[in-house]
């Protein structure tokens, strides 16, 4: 219960970031420009590498390790101080070079600004992971919420008010003080640490191997927008971005969502000793029969949605999205990978996936940027097949995954799949952008998925409708404890006080008769 419920809170909390998210991307579509939307992605694509150095794997660190003291904790602490502030400088140091490698000078003037928001991470960092680590995801949803809305309210202000692309990068700063706040409303005693270099080298040890795994992965995902951004203009790696964004909906409102509950959870199945192949495939289930819909409807539907979120000045970045749909037949299982692995401590064995897997993306990136964008989303496609073979053959070894015993189990999803995109298909064969329009082909290709993919759940025995069933049982039980436990009305109250006079008046007393007599053993 305590894994549903933190389940629930951090669907929710994703859930709204992805509407607060889309809104505000639908307002900034059409404020900027893809040039100048794509200086700021560029520097992003930096800031992410950046902040994944500056984190140096605490997070991790803090929720997976087994016996976190106060004296770890503060070391842990003491980490992530110094290396955000190493991040900081080096950041700072390298914005002019960088900017002169692209030939633009506004890459210097938002990284100065955006540099800043790395020092704001020790403040809460440390303390969303003690909060993570706990199981505390109903005050992790807030922090999170509280992020996104300052986020979006700040950009899209600012970029009314004529800031550009540098609105995006107060923003950023904007966000994590507004995260910074809102934790302090949720932090324990055992939190306010003070940093400490005692113990620093078991974090370190623990974080550098997680930290350059999430970097390579950081720069595999980013090498692209980077790649594209230099050879094929800004406004090349501006479109890239925004198909890119599109196809990330799912991995930012559900993927990112059930992470964070899977790295404590999948470590507590290790250490009683569960069974974890069976938590293994049943969690890749669920994020298929979720996954795999999500992605062909978007490919299916891709011209209308990029409409709708962007806007026509973006309509070249609809074959990267349908492109990049693919990757979804890996994802299930890639995208939950590295925190199984960190939680059954075969944290190195994901750092040497990661290393050759973004190897190879980075490479080709590289190589063929220079060709087109479609090109470049043809090579990650390539990437996630390669991660794939290497997460299999690691999850055999490691807790005995067989990989056809998990392929029988994806065939419920398969067919969930198939129900859901054949309407979408359908409609989209009629043209119908042209003759409804955007929003209405939208409306009715998702009311059409929808429904084949409820009757899709119930066609292939989807172990989800036990899900469902539990839940509709439980919230009934619920109801049913509440109309038993609800008050009288006063009414009522005064009705059947009066039909308890008049049963007494009916029936005479009667004497008490004596208490009989035992009977004795020998009776």
């Amino acid at each position: 219960m305590a894994v549903r419920r933190s389940l629930f809170f951090s669907l929710s909390q994703r859930y709204l970031t992805m509407v607060i998210s889309l809104l505000s991307t639908v307002i900034l579509a059409r404020l900027l420009t893809p040039e100048e939307m794509g200086i700021f992605f560029v520097c992003a694509a930096i800031m992410m590498v950046v902040q994944t150095v500056a984190q140096f794997g605490v997070l991790h660190y803090i929720v997976q390790e087994r016996r976190l003291t106060p004296a770890r904790f503060r070391a842990s602490v003491g980490v992530i101080v110094a290396s955000s502030l190493v991040a900081f400088a080096a950041l700072w140091a390298a914005r002019w070079p960088i900017a002169d490698f692209y030939g633009e000078p506004a890459l210097a003037n938002v990284m100065s600004v955006y540099a800043m928001s790395l020092l704001v991470i020790p403040l809460n960092t440390p303390a969303v992971a003690w909060l993570q680590r706990e199981m505390r995801f109903d005050a992790v949803f807030v922090i999170g919420l509280t992020g996104a809305v300052v986020q979006a309210v700040t950009s899209v202000a600012l970029a009314i008010a004529g800031y550009n692309y540098m609105a995006l990068a107060w923003a950023a700063i904007a966000e994590q003080v507004g995260i910074t706040a809102a934790t302090l409303a949720y932090r324990s005693r055992e939190t306010w640490a003070i940093p400490s270099i005692i113990g620093w080298r078991k974090v370190v040890r623990v974080g550098a191997s997680m930290s350059a795994a999430q970097l390579l992965q950081e720069m595999g995902n980013l090498a692209p927008q980077l790649a594209i951004g230099r050879f094929q203009g800004f406004g090349g790696a501006g479109l890239f971005n925004r198909g890119l964004t599109a196809v990330n909906l799912f991995h930012r409102s559900f993927v990112q969502a059930i992470v964070p509950v899977l790295l404590p959870a999948f470590s507590r199945t290790h250490r009683e000793g569960g069974n974890v192949p069976e938590a293994l495939m049943q969690t890749v289930s669920y994020v298929a029969v979720i996954a795999w819909p999500f992605f062909a409807v978007t490919a299916i539907m891709a011209f209308p949605i990029v409409r709708l979120l962007f806007g026509d000045q973006w309509d070249a970045a609809v074959p990267v999205v349908q492109i990049l749909a693919l990757t979804a037949l890996c994802l299930p299982v890639n995208s939950i990978s590295g925190e199984v692995l960190v939680a059954l401590g075969r944290s190195g064995s994901f750092f040497r996936i990661q290393s050759a897997v973004q190897v190879v993306r980075i490479v080709s990136a590289i190589l063929l940027a220079a060709v087109s964008i479609e090109a470049v989303a043809g090579a990650m496609v390539g990437a996630t097949v390669i991660q794939l073979v290497l997460v299999l053959a690691t999850l055999k070894a490691a807790v005995g995954l067989n990989p056809g015993q998990l392929v029988l189990r994806m065939r419920s999803s398969g067919i969930v799949t198939v129900l859901a995109a054949s309407g979408p298909l359908a409609l989209m064969l009629l043209d119908p952008v042209a003759v409804l329009g955007v929003i209405p082909t939208i409306m009715i290709g998702g009311a059409l998925a929808a429904m084949g993919w409820v009757l899709g759940i119930f066609v292939g025995q989807h172990q989800v409708v036990d899900e469902v069933r539990l839940v509709l049982c439980q919230a009934r039980q619920r109801i049913s404890a509440r109309r038993r436990t609800a008050p009288v009305g006063r009414g009522e109250d005064e009705r059947a006080e009066e039909r308890l006079r008049v049963s007494r008046a009916a029936v005479p007393d009667r004497p008490v008769p004596p208490a009989a007599a035992p009977i004795s053993r020998s009776a």
